[in-house]
Protein backbone atom coordinates (compact mmCIF):
# COMPACT_ATOMS: atom_id res chain seq x y z
CA UNK A 1 0.00 0.00 0.00
CA UNK A 2 1.34 3.47 -0.94
CA UNK A 3 1.70 5.96 1.89
CA UNK A 4 -0.92 8.73 1.93
CA UNK A 5 1.77 11.44 1.75
CA UNK A 6 3.26 9.95 -1.42
CA UNK A 7 -0.20 9.54 -2.94
CA UNK A 8 -1.15 13.14 -2.24
CA UNK A 9 2.07 14.30 -3.88
CA UNK A 10 1.31 12.07 -6.89
CA UNK A 11 -2.26 13.33 -7.16
CA UNK A 12 -1.15 16.94 -6.75
CA UNK A 13 1.78 16.94 -9.13
CA UNK A 14 1.23 14.24 -11.76
CA UNK A 15 -1.54 15.01 -14.22
CA UNK A 16 -2.90 11.56 -15.28
CA UNK A 17 -2.68 10.16 -11.74
CA UNK A 18 -4.92 13.01 -10.56
CA UNK A 19 -7.80 11.28 -12.36
CA UNK A 20 -7.34 8.04 -10.35
CA UNK A 21 -9.37 7.11 -7.31
CA UNK A 22 -7.73 6.26 -4.00
CA UNK A 23 -8.52 2.56 -4.46
CA UNK A 24 -6.91 2.55 -7.93
CA UNK A 25 -3.74 3.91 -6.31
CA UNK A 26 -3.95 1.29 -3.55
CA UNK A 27 -4.57 3.87 -0.82
CA UNK A 28 -7.13 4.09 1.93
CA UNK A 29 -9.26 7.19 1.14
CA UNK A 30 -9.60 7.94 4.87
CA UNK A 31 -5.79 8.13 5.09
CA UNK A 32 -5.77 10.75 2.32
CA UNK A 33 -8.52 12.76 4.04
CA UNK A 34 -6.62 12.74 7.36
CA UNK A 35 -3.35 13.61 5.62
CA UNK A 36 -4.93 16.53 3.79
CA UNK A 37 -6.66 17.83 6.90
CA UNK A 38 -3.58 17.63 9.12
CA UNK A 39 -0.77 18.49 6.74
CA UNK A 40 -2.27 20.53 3.94
CA UNK A 41 -5.17 22.45 5.43
CA UNK A 42 -3.23 23.43 8.55
CA UNK A 43 -0.12 24.80 6.85
CA UNK A 44 0.66 28.48 6.95
CA UNK A 45 2.40 30.62 4.37
CA UNK A 46 6.09 31.09 5.01
CA UNK A 47 7.34 34.47 3.90
CA UNK A 48 10.90 35.73 3.94
CA UNK A 49 11.36 39.42 4.69
CA UNK A 50 14.53 41.46 4.77
CA UNK A 51 14.89 44.11 7.48
CA UNK A 52 17.76 46.39 8.33
CA UNK A 53 19.24 45.84 11.82
CA UNK A 54 17.45 48.80 13.42
CA UNK A 55 14.03 47.80 12.08
CA UNK A 56 14.57 44.16 13.11
CA UNK A 57 15.53 45.28 16.62
CA UNK A 58 12.40 47.45 16.85
CA UNK A 59 10.26 44.51 15.72
CA UNK A 60 11.87 42.15 18.27
CA UNK A 61 11.34 44.71 21.05
CA UNK A 62 7.70 45.35 20.11
CA UNK A 63 6.96 41.64 19.82
CA UNK A 64 8.57 40.94 23.21
CA UNK A 65 6.63 43.80 24.85
CA UNK A 66 3.40 42.44 23.33
CA UNK A 67 4.16 38.95 24.62
CA UNK A 68 4.08 37.56 21.08
CA UNK A 69 6.54 35.77 18.85
CA UNK A 70 7.86 37.88 16.00
CA UNK A 71 5.78 35.82 13.59
CA UNK A 72 2.58 36.34 15.60
CA UNK A 73 3.36 40.04 16.07
CA UNK A 74 3.92 40.54 12.34
CA UNK A 75 0.75 38.58 11.48
CA UNK A 76 -1.24 40.82 13.86
CA UNK A 77 0.29 43.92 12.27
CA UNK A 78 -0.76 42.74 8.80
CA UNK A 79 -4.31 41.98 10.04
CA UNK A 80 -4.52 45.41 11.71
CA UNK A 81 -3.31 47.24 8.61
CA UNK A 82 -5.52 45.36 6.16
CA UNK A 83 -8.75 45.10 8.10
CA UNK A 84 -11.75 46.66 6.37
CA UNK A 85 -13.82 47.43 9.45
CA UNK A 86 -13.92 50.38 11.80
CA UNK A 87 -12.46 49.87 15.29
CA UNK A 88 -15.08 49.26 18.02
CA UNK A 89 -14.25 52.64 19.58
CA UNK A 90 -15.22 54.45 16.38
CA UNK A 91 -18.36 52.35 15.81
CA UNK A 92 -19.37 53.15 19.41
CA UNK A 93 -19.42 56.87 18.57
CA UNK A 94 -22.25 56.46 16.05
CA UNK A 95 -25.23 58.40 17.39
CA UNK A 96 -23.20 59.82 20.28
CA UNK A 97 -24.32 63.39 19.46
CA UNK A 98 -27.92 64.45 19.40
CA UNK A 99 -28.99 66.13 16.15
CA UNK A 100 -29.48 69.49 17.87
CA UNK A 101 -25.97 69.39 19.46
CA UNK A 102 -24.04 69.08 16.21
CA UNK A 103 -23.95 72.07 13.83
CA UNK A 104 -25.53 71.75 10.40
CA UNK A 105 -23.47 71.98 7.20
CA UNK A 106 -24.80 75.51 6.65
CA UNK A 107 -23.68 76.57 10.14
CA UNK A 108 -20.24 75.09 9.58
CA UNK A 109 -19.86 76.90 6.24
CA UNK A 110 -21.27 80.26 7.46
CA UNK A 111 -17.89 81.83 8.21
CA UNK A 112 -16.08 80.55 5.14
CA UNK A 113 -15.22 82.51 2.03
CA UNK A 114 -17.24 81.39 -1.02
CA UNK A 115 -15.56 78.77 -3.15
CA UNK A 116 -13.87 79.81 -6.41
CA UNK A 117 -16.10 79.22 -9.44
CA UNK A 118 -15.07 76.12 -11.36
CA UNK A 119 -14.68 75.96 -15.11
CA UNK A 120 -17.14 73.91 -17.12
CA UNK A 121 -15.95 70.54 -18.38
Amino acid sequence: MVEAAAAVEAVGFLGPIAQCTASQLGIDSEAIRVYLQVYVESTMAQITIYLDDETAAQMRKSARESGLSMSAWLAQLVRDKTTATWPAEVVGLAGAWADDEFPSAEELRAGQVPDTPREAL
